[in-house]
């Protein structure tokens, strides 16, 4: 990765063991995800533009400029150790509609149903690749192999035996299905959250090669000896 530009370093507030790291543009949705959460916000908020950063200071924890791609830029951050005083760190994109409320659910239900890695169900009317990650009607939760790069919630420990796999290809297809062979597909530990949902407002694959985007998929499949497993396992409805 390119030369960092940090605007703020990241600061952990106290009180908040959970961290959120949006890798943001002009048109980043996440000031959104602030609004109605200034007195019981249980997450910091770590922006790191890939262009030339048009926020302020006092909009995030941490501020900074890095060029690259999304999780190319956390695997660094990781290696520097800016996770570790964390319990669980979410990576969303930033063209996520989500209530900042639910992020603050996203990560109690992480502590509270013991998950190493998870994500919010998408709503009916997002953009999205996988029919899995649609949200269902009644549900909480749903125990899956699945967790698309697009929103993961890793608990630290998983993230810290799958960060070292983020720099596995440049569009960043496929390293999805790695991460829960990576922990061993365990039970009841990765999920999609049900009780919450984000809307995902832009077309998938848009703005890149789509061809070399899946080239670098089954690249990254066969490096990792890895199968598409995309199945609910349980479900806890309502």
């Amino acid at each position: 990765m390119k030369e960092i530009q940090i605007y703020k370093p990241l600061q952990k507030t106290v009180g908040r063991n959970n961290l959120v790291v949006v890798r943001a543009g002009v048109n980043s949705l996440h000031p959104l995800w602030l609004t109605g959460t200034e007195q019981n916000r249980n997450w910091d908020l770590l922006v790191s533009c890939y262009e030339p950063c048009p926020f302020t200071e006092n909009q995030a924890e941490g501020l900074l400029l890095h060029f690259g791609n999304k999780l190319c830029a956390v695997k660094y951050y990781w290696e520097q150790g800016w996770f570790q005083d964390y319990d669980y760190v979410w990576f969303p994109d930033p063209d996520l509609e989500i209530k900042g409320q639910d992020i603050n659910l996203l990560f109690s239900s992480m502590k509270i149903f013991d998950l190493q890695l998870a994500q919010p169900s998408l709503s009916a009317d997002s953009y999205t690749s996988h029919h899995i990650t649609l949200q269902v009607k009644n549900a909480i939760i749903r125990y899956t192999t699945f967790v698309e790069v697009m929103q993961p919630c890793f608990s630290i420990s998983a993230l810290d035996v799958c960060a070292p796999s983020f720099d596995s290809n440049r569009f960043m297809w496929g390293i999805d299905h790695v991460w829960p062979r990576l922990l061993g597909y365990p039970s009841k530990k990765i999920a999609i959250i049900d009780a919450i949902s984000a809307r995902h407002i832009q077309p998938v694959g848009s703005s890149y090669d789509l061809q070399e985007a899946y080239r670098e998929m089954f690249d990254t499949l066969a490096r990792y000896n890895v199968a598409v497993r995309m199945e609910v396992l349980d479900t806890i409805f309502r």
